[in-house]
Protein backbone atom coordinates (compact mmCIF):
# COMPACT_ATOMS: atom_id res chain seq x y z
CA UNK A 1 0.00 0.00 0.00
CA UNK A 2 2.76 2.46 0.81
CA UNK A 3 4.57 1.74 -2.46
CA UNK A 4 1.37 2.19 -4.46
CA UNK A 5 0.63 5.49 -2.74
CA UNK A 6 4.15 6.71 -3.44
CA UNK A 7 3.84 5.73 -7.10
CA UNK A 8 0.54 7.59 -7.32
CA UNK A 9 2.04 10.70 -5.72
CA UNK A 10 4.99 10.67 -8.14
CA UNK A 11 2.75 10.17 -11.14
CA UNK A 12 0.56 13.16 -10.21
CA UNK A 13 3.53 15.46 -9.62
CA UNK A 14 5.13 14.81 -12.98
CA UNK A 15 2.25 16.17 -15.11
CA UNK A 16 2.01 19.24 -12.85
CA UNK A 17 5.72 19.92 -13.29
CA UNK A 18 5.40 19.42 -17.04
CA UNK A 19 2.48 21.83 -17.16
CA UNK A 20 4.45 24.51 -15.27
CA UNK A 21 7.39 24.03 -17.65
CA UNK A 22 5.10 24.31 -20.68
CA UNK A 23 3.48 27.46 -19.28
CA UNK A 24 6.90 29.04 -18.62
CA UNK A 25 8.03 28.14 -22.13
CA UNK A 26 4.85 29.55 -23.65
CA UNK A 27 5.19 32.78 -21.62
CA UNK A 28 8.79 33.23 -22.75
CA UNK A 29 7.80 32.63 -26.39
CA UNK A 30 4.89 35.10 -26.32
CA UNK A 31 6.23 37.69 -23.86
CA UNK A 32 8.17 39.69 -26.46
CA UNK A 33 6.53 41.14 -29.56
CA UNK A 34 7.65 39.63 -32.90
CA UNK A 35 9.77 42.70 -33.72
CA UNK A 36 11.52 42.59 -30.36
CA UNK A 37 12.10 38.84 -30.64
CA UNK A 38 13.67 39.43 -34.06
CA UNK A 39 15.98 42.14 -32.67
CA UNK A 40 17.03 39.90 -29.79
CA UNK A 41 17.74 37.02 -32.17
CA UNK A 42 19.84 39.13 -34.57
CA UNK A 43 22.60 40.22 -32.25
CA UNK A 44 21.49 38.93 -28.86
CA UNK A 45 20.10 42.39 -28.16
CA UNK A 46 23.48 44.15 -28.02
CA UNK A 47 22.29 47.04 -30.22
CA UNK A 48 19.05 47.48 -28.30
CA UNK A 49 20.62 48.95 -25.20
CA UNK A 50 23.08 51.52 -26.55
CA UNK A 51 22.21 54.61 -24.53
CA UNK A 52 19.05 53.10 -23.07
CA UNK A 53 16.02 52.07 -25.07
CA UNK A 54 12.32 52.66 -24.59
CA UNK A 55 9.94 49.70 -24.43
CA UNK A 56 6.15 49.54 -24.40
CA UNK A 57 4.84 47.28 -21.66
CA UNK A 58 1.28 45.98 -21.98
CA UNK A 59 -0.24 44.86 -18.70
CA UNK A 60 -3.43 43.30 -17.33
CA UNK A 61 -6.39 45.54 -16.59
CA UNK A 62 -6.78 46.52 -12.97
CA UNK A 63 -3.11 46.09 -12.09
CA UNK A 64 -1.79 49.61 -12.73
CA UNK A 65 -1.11 50.63 -9.12
CA UNK A 66 0.51 47.37 -8.05
CA UNK A 67 2.57 47.18 -11.25
CA UNK A 68 3.87 50.74 -10.85
CA UNK A 69 4.74 50.04 -7.22
CA UNK A 70 6.66 46.89 -8.11
CA UNK A 71 8.52 48.56 -10.97
CA UNK A 72 9.51 51.44 -8.66
CA UNK A 73 10.74 49.01 -6.00
CA UNK A 74 12.86 47.20 -8.58
CA UNK A 75 14.36 50.43 -9.91
CA UNK A 76 12.70 50.69 -13.32
CA UNK A 77 12.32 54.13 -14.94
CA UNK A 78 8.69 54.56 -16.00
CA UNK A 79 8.35 57.37 -18.53
CA UNK A 80 4.63 57.39 -19.29
CA UNK A 81 1.50 55.49 -18.27
CA UNK A 82 -1.60 55.06 -20.43
CA UNK A 83 -4.27 53.45 -18.25
CA UNK A 84 -6.87 53.55 -21.05
CA UNK A 85 -4.81 51.07 -23.09
CA UNK A 86 -3.04 49.35 -20.15
CA UNK A 87 0.36 50.41 -21.45
CA UNK A 88 3.40 52.06 -20.01
CA UNK A 89 6.75 53.05 -21.43
CA UNK A 90 9.95 52.03 -19.67
CA UNK A 91 13.52 53.01 -20.39
CA UNK A 92 15.79 49.98 -20.01
CA UNK A 93 19.57 50.06 -19.91
CA UNK A 94 20.40 46.37 -20.28
CA UNK A 95 19.11 42.97 -21.27
CA UNK A 96 18.82 41.80 -17.65
CA UNK A 97 16.23 44.47 -16.95
CA UNK A 98 14.26 43.28 -19.97
CA UNK A 99 14.46 39.61 -18.97
CA UNK A 100 13.50 40.35 -15.36
CA UNK A 101 10.18 41.75 -16.56
CA UNK A 102 9.10 38.16 -17.29
CA UNK A 103 8.88 37.58 -13.53
CA UNK A 104 6.11 40.16 -13.15
CA UNK A 105 2.77 38.43 -13.66
CA UNK A 106 0.81 41.61 -14.49
CA UNK A 107 2.88 42.16 -17.65
CA UNK A 108 1.43 40.55 -20.75
CA UNK A 109 3.75 41.57 -23.59
CA UNK A 110 6.74 43.85 -24.19
CA UNK A 111 7.51 45.58 -27.48
CA UNK A 112 9.91 48.21 -28.81
CA UNK A 113 8.85 51.85 -28.59
CA UNK A 114 9.64 54.12 -31.52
Amino acid sequence: MIGGGWLFACSTQEPAAQLRAQQASWRAATFYSPGLRQQLAQDNGAELFNGGRRFIVHYRAGSTATLLERLALEGYAVETVNTAFQQLILRLDNKNQLENLQGIEAIVIVSLAK
